[in-house]
């Protein structure tokens, strides 16, 4: 999209601009509407400025070119514009009636929506006064009437399914979609209409009519074809209504002529009514033309035809109903367009009536000048134009054919006859046209053109054979062709005169379009200053030749414009210019055939090509040469065949002959031309493919069982491939043979392979050139190596750099060098042939080197031996495919990129599992592979596919655990080193990476922070999606270098686990808290952790758990996050042990007795290593505080989010004493921060969003501590203490903790808020005003540090008994059934009255519940409240100890009156009296039952 705004930008003139690139680049239609916005946002970005007109240019153009592109990619067509609107109809009406329609591709179908923002769009700019803009608007509103047209008005043909029928199923936002799109499509034609009324003074009139008319043909002709396709009355009578306003918007031109003046030959104005010329000067204030009258009656007429096809097309439809719907819809449109056209007659007839009357009374009163003037404005009546008149008679003269139409049918059936014109219209168009001059026949072109098509097909079978498609006439080509008899159709698209060809004597003005040649006051004939105007316009044309060829053109034409007498002046001279340029060729040609005559052999070769490249006859003949196949390559490839067919005959021969027969293929195949090479080797392929068929079905069976013969080996199936005769073995002669041909280049020794090898350090050069050699190997290997002894090295920066390069000389990876003959070929494993390349390195013996290839420029080799992979894969068999890898001579560089690219890389998981099985067997089994493969494992490992990414991972883990046949570990300790250090690079470049600038959040400024807190909030909502995509973006990147570090932190926990905190602790050092947040949320950190405490729980304790001790204030996120992945594993680890022992104790009597222990002695484990962890996360929780003010004697607040994992894990008196409390305290805490950050968390620096939470996250919190607190322990503990609360315990004790609190608080607050004074001005937290500075003197100089916490507020422990109202048994509402429900409640609160004190909170606690069970109908809980709450607090005269509680009882009594009015007349007087005088809605409910009862006078009276 960037690309295409760059190109708009930099363009100076809209003609300039190329999107060709753009257009061919777009891949979906979601770039489409991409690009589409984008254009709406750039069409007015330049307003005001100097270049607003060439933006609005340069983006229109591009808007409808894209339009074209997409429909023409819709329709499979080479061009959306390249077909006329009444094409494009015929060939519909012609597919619907001979064959199905033509295909299209869905994916590129616009949608309802799509169009009615395109339809919004081209609304608002179509006031446009620019031309050039004008000219593309139009060109968009072609494509969008023609393809929204059949979605507002959709046909039985679109879906098989009567609109009606599928209108049911349509909901109500898509019909929405479709009236507001129709009704879009309405206004867009009515401003284009407009268009043919307005004079626009800084437009071409002739060129914005033919724009104008062209959009509105469009839907015209998009509306008859809907009109064509309905079979619903409701969409067919929309269908007739749009098209009879577009039809009355064509013909409305005729009415504005009627009463606008026709300019004379010089400028004078001809007043239509009155006859007299109104003065002279421009032509300006003109609004129609004879040209546009013309082109829109011949639309009309047009138009009528085809209502005519139609409806003669629906007499012979299946269905009558259907045929009776489009023939009233088709004699409706017809009765509207000829009431238009006869009104326009009356009218015109009126006139000339009152013109005539006026000119008999001048003339009888004796003005002669008047006579004149009237004789000339009558001669220059716009109608009597005789392009108009002629127009006019045929429209009219259609119309009254329309009477009666007969239409052939198809071969063997009956003609169809219609009648779409009543007797009363009929005589109306007969009187109307002879004031026309009468009626003329004029030919159905419908009628005609199958009339045509019938003879060709029957009489002229034979000639059709040789005579083109363009020849011939059918219904697809009428309106699109300018060779049918009586009209031409050159008019509907004619250039105005250009400026250089205006004469003097021309239109006053400089305006072009309208001269009249015909109306010439000099003379009355062609000469005069006709002649003049010819020699100065069109150059060495004698005068009297071009008028007889104009004349002689026009005598074969019913009429011609003026316009059109210029278009052929025009091609007059192109085509003596081009009989010019064919003669002056024709010379040539001659001359170079008069060369060639005299043979090519004296010719030189240099001479001969350029020769061949100027001479298109010689060109023309090599070619043919080049294609043609000699006769020594006949005989080449039929002695290659018959080798080759010879091969199967060796079978039982003795292996040399064998050996010697594939030798001789193989050769025939390497020496062919490279012309016969390749189809020779596809002869060989497809005797490989067979045989690998045929494996491939013996493996089948095996692996089924229908073959009896089945044994343990796993190359049974395929043995027949290793047979010295099979065509297997074959292939594999040819490689070696291919790879032959790229070597020895030069000879070059140990040392100098050594050198060349990607990462050798050890080399030396050796003379000028090996030096330069040396030197460019700089920028190919592309950063630092790691590198061992042995020659395996790692490439940090990008371990597949060797791929790439571009030196054929260079082996990449040793893989240029052959083993000599003299070493043994089976002896000895990895190690020896480590040991062997490095004593070839140490002597001085010389090896040949062998070409390499590159990525882009393959050899021949290397592109036989990815055929050969290709084919095996295909036929599933992975053992032929590693066979052949490590049988091949030599894997290239592009060898290596095939398998990275086409293997591992490949969408289909198969193939990159196949893939990464290949790189880890050549990694173990050729020692000379393993540095590239490693490499590319490495680059894997660093892949956006996240499949291939994870297997790479894998399959380096294997590597580091597997070993060679001789025992030898496959990557020593040092190679896992520099994996290590790879690892660990990726590692560390994770804090770099932070969110796009263009989502950053603004800081507020050092002053005046109140003031941008609404800026701010602006600010984050504006950037929530920016950060939605760097989540997504940064999560990928997370993934991608934290993936192998985590598999090498497995095997080496002890050394690797302070790495990862150290990173998270770089994070937030930096800042990155984006980064800060996804590192403890990723699944691959919980599974590694999880991993560890799975394997080896011992060393977990001894080795993990002491690091995230030390670094639980770092990396405070992060260590909790591991300790829920540690809880979660050790409940999983829990429920497997006590599966265990469920199914020993429950099994038969003969229990095995080392099962048993061995179970007890699994859950003993268990139980120390849950002890282990719950003594580390104390001690974490005791280490890591939160600072809750800037001094250093401020209180710190436990965190109990390191404990909060483990509470399930805990004792019921430790969870009430202590921890429970921490857990309230911090809920309080969380809260303040909150209240005072809920605008601005993004002000928070990175280290204070360590211990900060957000709404979410706070919320998220709280549930995974209720379900630890309420939920029984997974470890079965033995000690016989009792762990966690009951649901009634945790609610007793959230009512009790506040009034515990406050009376173990003493005095002690804290001295400053946390972050200076902002906080201090909050009230109600424990933050708040908690200053004491006396104490802490005092404490301060006793030398100690006083730790007391504020008391738990009352709001905190609201927050949780809300909480616990809303959640359900399941803790995620996957269940209906509550936490808590009413007999939990009810248990509750009875606790909660004895004994005393009853606490505060707990009428807000009845009213809550009290809510929430009347939902559910449990009305008896209002009784219980009432008898067991209520009345006992009235014994106990509460609303003298507690007044905030008794306040709670009497707003539960008005709440609840009707249930508690017995207990309120039971009250004393005094406290009655004053509670209905504090709440006067009870006191109305009392008055209200009570008002007429004399024992209650004496309280009402005190109100």
């Amino acid at each position: 999209m960037d690309t295409l705004m760059s190109a708009i930008e930099s363009v100076d003139s809209a003609d300039t601009l190329d999107l060709t690139s753009f257009l061919q680049g777009l891949s979906d239609l979601d770039e489409v509407r991409q690009a589409v916005e984008m254009l709406l946002d750039a069409y007015n970005s330049h307003s005001g400025t100097s270049r607003e007109a060439l933006q609005k240019q340069c983006v229109m153009r591009s808007l409808a070119e894209l339009l074209e592109a997409v429909h023409s990619r819709y329709t499979r067509t080479a061009d959306a514009s390249a077909a006329p609107a009444t094409c494009t109809f015929w060939r519909n009406q012609t597919d619907r009636g001979t064959a199905a329609n033509s295909s299209t591709d869905p994916r590129w179908a616009f949608t309802a929506d799509d169009y009615l923002l395109l339809s919004m769009l081209l609304n608002e700019t179509a006031t446009t006064t620019n031309a050039t803009t004008f000219a593309y608007w139009s060109r968009a509103t072609v494509v969008v009437f023609s393809s929204a047209t059949a979605i507002v008005f959709p046909s039985a043909d679109m879906s098989g399914v009567c609109p009606e029928k599928a209108g049911a199923t349509i909901n109500k936002e898509a019909e929405t979609t479709r009236a507001s799109l129709e009704s879009e499509l309405h206004s867009l034609r009515e401003i284009v209409a407009k268009r043919f009324t307005t004079a626009v003074e800084s437009l071409r009139r002739v060129t914005s009519y033919e724009y104008a008319r062209r959009s509105l043909q469009s839907s015209v002709w998009a509306l008859l074809g809907s009109l064509a396709g309905c079979s619903s009355s409701s969409v067919g009578e929309r269908v007739v209504e749009e098209l009879e306003a577009a039809v009355e918007s064509m013909l409305q031109p005729l009415n504005i002529a009627l009463q606008e003046p026709l300019a004379g030959s010089h400028g004078g104005i001809v007043s239509c009514q009155t006859g007299g010329v109104t003065g002279s000067g421009s032509r300006s204030g003109k609004k129609t033309s004879p040209i546009l009258l013309t082109a829109l009656l011949q639309d009309v007429e047009d138009v009528l035809w085809a209502i005519s096809h139609i409806a003669a097309s629906s007499s012979s439809s299946a269905t009558r109903q259907a045929s009776s719907l489009l023939e009233q819809l088709c004699s409706r449109a017809v009765a509207f367009t000829v009431e238009v056209l006869l009104k326009f007659a009356q009218q015109y007839i009126t006139l000339q009536q009152q013109r005539q009357m006026e000119f008999m009374e001048k003339e009888g009163a004796g003005g002669e000048g008047d006579g004149h003037g009237g004789a000339r404005g009558a001669k220059r009546d716009i109608f009597r134009v005789y392009h108009v008149q002629r127009s006019v008679q045929r429209v009219l003269s259609v119309g009254l054919q329309l009477r009666r139409v007969v239409f052939p049918a198809s071969t063997g059936s009956k003609a169809a006859e219609v009648s779409l014109v009543s007797e009363a219209a009929f005589n109306g168009l007969q009187a109307a046209v002879s004031a026309f001059g009468g009626a003329v026949f004029a030919i159905n072109p419908v009628t005609r053109a199958m009339t045509k098509e019938d003879i060709d097909d029957d009489v002229f079978a034979v000639a059709a054979a040789t005579t083109t498609e363009e020849e011939r006439t059918s219904p697809l080509a009428w309106g699109n062709d300018s060779s049918d008899a009586g009209r031409l159709r050159e008019c509907r698209r004619v250039l105005a005169p250009p400026h250089h060809l205006t004469t003097s004597g021309g239109v006053v003005g400089g305006v072009e379009g309208n001269y009249d040649f015909f109306k010439d006051e000099e003379g009355d004939t062609l000469l005069g200053r006709r002649e003049a105007y010819l020699k100065t316009s069109l150059g060495p044309v004698t005068a009297s030749a071009l008028v007889d060829m104009v004349m002689l053109t026009v005598s074969h034409m019913d009429f011609l414009s003026e316009d059109a007498i210029q278009e052929l002046h025009r091609r007059g001279l192109e085509q003596m210019q081009l009989a010019a340029a064919y003669q002056a060729q024709k010379e040539e040609v001659e001359k170079l055939r008069q060369m060639e005559r005299q043979g090519v052999e004296a010719i030189a070769a240099g001479k001969l090509i350029e020769h061949v490249k100027d001479s298109a006859a010689l060109h023309m003949r090599g070619i043919q040469l080049l294609r043609k196949v000699s006769a020594r390559s006949r005989l080449e490839r039929a002695a290659f065949t018959s080798v080759l067919g010879a091969y199967q005959h060796v079978r039982g021969e003795a292996e040399a002959h064998i050996r010697l027969t594939q030798a001789l293929i193989s050769r025939c195949l390497v020496q062919l031309p490279p012309s016969l090479a390749d189809s020779a080797m596809d002869e060989l392929l497809l005797h490989l493919r067979r045989e690998l068929t045929r494996a491939q079905a013996q493996k089948e069976a095996a692996a089924s069982g229908k073959t009896s013969t089945t044994t343990a080996h796993l190359n049974t199936d395929v043995a027949s491939l290793f047979l010295a005769s099979s065509y297997y073995q074959l292939t594999l002669q040819v490689l070696f043979m291919y790879y032959a041909t790229q070597a020895p280049m030069h000879e070059r020794s140990a040392t100098w392979s050594s050198a060349l090898l990607l990462g050798g350090g050890g080399a030396v050069a050796h003379g000028e050139d090996d030096g330069a050699g040396l030197d460019d190997a700089g920028p190919h290997a592309g950063g630092e190596l790691i590198q061992t002894e042995a020659g395996f090295s790692i490439e940090v920066d990008n371990p597949i750099a060797f791929l790439y390069d571009d030196d054929v000389h260079r082996a990449s990876q040793d893989v240029g060098q052959k083993r000599s003959r003299e070493e043994p070929e089976g002896g000895g494993g990895a190690g020896d042939e480590d040991a062997l390349v490095a004593a070839r390195a140490t002597t001085g013996e010389h090896d040949f080197g062998f070409l390499n290839d590159t990525v882009a420029a393959p050899s021949t080799y290397s592109h036989v031996l990815c055929r050969v992979l290709e084919l095996i894969r295909t036929a599933r068999l992975n053992l032929i495919l590693l066979d052949l890898l490590l049988q091949a001579p030599v894997l290239t560089r592009y060898v290596w990129y095939y398998l990275y690219k086409h293997f591992c890389l490949s969408a289909d998981k198969a193939s990159c599992v196949i893939g990464m099985w290949l790189l880890r067997n050549l990694a173990v089994r050729r020692p000379v592979y393993r540095t590239c493969a490693v490499n590319i494992l490495l680059q894997l490992c660093l892949s956006t596919h996240d499949y291939a990414r994870r297997f790479a991972i894998k399959e380096i883990d294997q590597l580091l655990s597997a070993t060679t046949t001789q025992g030898a570990p496959v990557l020593d300790q040092a190679a896992e080193g520099h994996l290590l250090r790879y690892a660990k690079k990726q590692l560390f470049a994770i804090p770099a990476y932070q969110r796009s600038s263009s989502s950053k959040l603004k800081r507020a400024h050092d002053g005046g922070e109140a003031a941008h807190v609404d800026e701010g909030a602006a600010v984050t909502g504006d950037t929530d999606e920016a950060t939605a995509k760097d989540r997504v973006r940064m999560s990928t990147v997370l993934n991608r270098r934290l993936g192998l570090f985590l598999m090498l932190c497995a095997r080496q926990p002890r050394e690797l686990f302070p790495a990862l905190l150290e990173v998270f602790q770089q994070c937030v050092e930096r800042g990155n808290i984006l980064m800060m947040q996804l590192l403890p949320e990723n699944t691959d950190v919980r599974r590694m952790t999880q991993h560890l405490l799975k394997t080896d729980a011992s060393n977990f304790v001894a080795a993990v758990m002491p690091l995230l001790r030390k670094r639980c204030r770092e990396a405070r996120p992060l260590v909790q996050s591991m300790l829920w992945a540690v809880r979660e594993q050790l409940g999983a680890m829990a429920k497997e042990a006590n599966s265990m022992a469920n199914i020993l104790e429950g099994s038969s009597d003969g229990i095995n007795t080392a099962s048993q222990a061995s179970s007890t002695a699994a859950l003993e484990a268990l139980r120390n290593i849950s002890n282990a962890i719950l003594g580390h996360a104390k001690a974490m929780y005791e280490l890591s505080g939160i600072p809750l003010g800037n001094s250093t004697q401020s209180v710190s607040l436990l965190d109990i989010r390191y404990l909060a994992p483990f509470l399930s894990f805990l004792s019921a008196t430790e969870l009430k004493q202590t921890y429970l409390n921490a857990f309230l305290l911090f809920l309080q805490v969380q809260l303040q921060f909150q209240r005072h950050y809920s605008n601005a968390f993004h002000q928070l620096s990175a280290k204070e969003r360590t211990y900060v939470l957000e709404a979410t996250e706070l919320h998220a919190f709280q549930i995974k501590v209720l379900r630890e607190v309420l939920v029984k322990c997974p470890v079965p503990f033995q000690d016989g203490v009792l762990r966690g609360l009951t649901r009634v315990d945790f609610f007793v004790y959230l009512h009790r903790a506040p009034q515990e609190s406050q009376s173990r608080l003493a005095s002690s607050m804290l001295s400053h808020p946390l972050h200076g004074e902002t906080l201090s001005s909050t009230t109600g937290g424990i933050l708040d005003g908690m200053h004491n500075g006396g104490e802490t003197s005092l404490s301060a100089a006793n030398g100690k540090k006083t730790e007391v916490l504020p008391p738990i507020s009352v709001g905190t422990t609201k927050e949780v008994v809300s909480l616990c109202f809303e959640l359900t048994r399941s803790f995620d509402n996957t269940t209906v059934e509550k936490l808590y429900g009413p007999p939990e409640v009810q248990k509750a609160l009875q606790q909660l009255m004895h004994p005393p004190p009853v606490p505060s909170q707990l009428m807000a606690t009845v009213l809550q519940a009290a809510t929430l069970f009347l939902r559910s109908r449990y009305m008896e809980f209002i009784g219980f409240v009432v008898q067991t709450i209520l009345t006992p607090l009235e014994r106990a005269s509460v609303w003298e100890t507690d007044p905030q509680l008794w306040k709670g009882v009497i707003l539960f009594t008005e709440r609840y009156y009707r249930e508690c009015s017995n207990f309120l007349v039971n009250l004393p007087d005094q406290v009655l009296t004053q509670a209905l005088h504090e709440h006067p809605q009870l006191c109305g409910y009392f008055k209200e039952e009570h008002g007429n009862n004399a024992s209650f006078m004496h309280v009402l009276g005190n109100l």
